[in-house]
This record gives C-alpha cells, sequence and structure tokens, in this order.
C-alpha cells in the first residue's frame, strides 16, 4: 500500500479506502518510511535478484517478507495472484530505488 502511494499520480485517500484504512494511516507510513530511509544513508542500495525459496513445512508452502530496517514492507503467502504480485513488486522497486 504504501509502495503503492509513491506511484507518479497516485491518490492516497483512493488507495487507503481500497484496504478500509484512513487516509491518515497511510500519508504517516509514507512518512514514516521517508524518514527511515533519510535516517539509514548506511544502507546499501537495494538489488533485486532471482529468488529461490525454500519449503516451510510438509505441504511446501512458501511465505516471503519484504522487510527494510525491521517493517515489513510486502508479505506474501500462497495463493496470491502472481499478477498483482509483480504489479506491487514493481511499485516497491520504483520507490525504493
Amino acid at each position: 500500500m504504501v509502495a503503492e502511494g509513491f506511484a507518479p499520480g497516485a491518490k492516497l485517500t483512493s488507495i487507503a479506502r481500497r484496504y478500509r484504512l484512513h487516509p491518515s494511516q497511510l500519508y504517516e507510513w509514507r512518512r514514516e518510511l521517508r524518514s527511515a530511509a533519510a535516517a539509514e544513508p548506511s544502507y546499501p542500495p537495494l538489488v533485486f535478484g532471482p529468488l529461490v525459496p525454500e519449503s516451510s513445512g510438509a505441504s511446501g508452502a512458501v511465505t516471503i517478507e519484504i522487510a527494510i530496517g525491521g517493517a515489513v514492507l510486502l508479505r506474501v503467502r500462497p495463493g496470491v495472484d502472481l499478477t498483482l504480485l509483480g504489479e506491487i513488486i514493481g511499485l516497491l522497486k520504483a520507490a525504493l530505488l
């Protein structure tokens, strides 16, 4: 949601409503992410590469998390729509790079 809010022309109020959040919460998360990025210039540049998941249990189900500075930006569980996931990861890359 936060990454989506950084996209050019994004309307934070519309995004917040779609996820049933109060718009001020999304504005706050975005502000916190910007502050954390400004306060932590020691982070190495982000590099996105191929993922090689390890199974987590007998079912082989995999949960993927993308976190920065202890904040989980994205958590993906089995069954996610891959088209939507690709769009979200694209937004994250655009917002963070």
